[in-house]
């Protein structure tokens, strides 16, 4: 009987790097949605995931703010909550950027062990990006996503307990805001149709 061994001896380095984004990135997504309970006031848990499974994230993050924004102008939350919680979603928002890159536009290991990032956009005109990534490159991501999950949670334990909801522990203090990283600039390959394409 073998035992199983985590990671496998040959698990290729930039697979499991991949795969860390992928667990981290959605423990950071469940801190959000875990959010928009904290800041609404209804407390039905059940009614809370049946909303909030029907949400894509863009819609999700939007009614968070706007919820957070008019709980301000009725008095009904403090205006640095309020801020701490804009950072999370632009927190959340950035690392989606980067997470999307990696995990939806990743398509291949080549045989020296690395990986490529291939993908098209089409915003003014259609675009090709291409990238070859290292798990090196796919670890910085893994790491923030990683921290990144900590700081929603804490962040969301502080809310919670400001809005009045029983979560139990004590009440922190204001979580710090950590640094976050640049936008996100796919590299460009070229335009399709362009003069000079292939």
């Amino acid at each position: 009987m073998s035992v199983f061994q985590w990671p496998p001896e040959n698990c290729n380095p930039l697979l499991l790097q991949i795969g860390r984004i992928i667990l981290n990135f959605n423990t950071m997504e469940n801190s959000v949605k875990s959010l928009l309970w904290a800041v609404s006031s209804q407390s039905d848990y059940v009614e809370h995931r049946a909303l909030v499974i029907h949400m894509q994230n863009v819609t999700l993050c939007d009614a968070i703010l706007t919820i957070a924004n008019e709980k301000v102008e009725m008095g009904a939350m403090k205006s640095e909550t309020r801020d701490l919680i804009s950072h999370c979603i632009k927190t959340f928002n950035l690392t989606r950027e980067y997470r999307n890159w990696y995990v939806h536009g990743f398509n291949g290991v080549m045989t020296n062990g690395d990986g490529q990032i291939y993908t098209h956009s089409a915003r003014s005109r259609l675009a090709e990006h291409y990238v070859p990534i290292t798990a090196k490159d796919a670890k910085w991501l893994a790491d923030w996503c990683f921290e990144g999950s900590h700081y929603l949670a804490t962040s969301y334990g502080y809310v919670a307990r400001d809005m009045g909801h029983n979560i139990g522990g004590v009440q922190t203090p204001l979580p710090d805001k950590w640094p976050l990283p640049n936008k996100l600039k796919k590299p460009l390959r070229h335009h399709l149709y362009a003069k000079g394409s292939p």
